[in-house]
């Protein structure tokens, strides 16, 4: 059994900043954007020390528009 306040809030949607697709994405971005600051933006040590191929890094550095100089 719920109280009536419990269901109106379940009724209710979430807020952005509780859109889960969306924080992860700020979250990807911020990290990948300062291990390549970290590594000077050589993409191969930087795959390797976060645990990604370097296909991975490559894609996600599209995907977020991280070439030098950007962000």
């Amino acid at each position: 059994w719920l109280s009536p306040e419990i269901r109106r809030a379940r009724e209710r949607p979430l807020p952005d900043r509780w859109d889960y697709s969306r924080a992860k994405a700020e979250f990807e971005k911020k990290f990948l954007g300062e291990a390549l600051r970290h590594f000077n933006f050589h993409r191969a040590r930087t795959a390797a020390a976060i645990g990604l191929t370097r296909q991975g890094l490559f894609r996600l550095i599209k995907k977020y528009g991280l070439d030098r100089g950007v962000n």
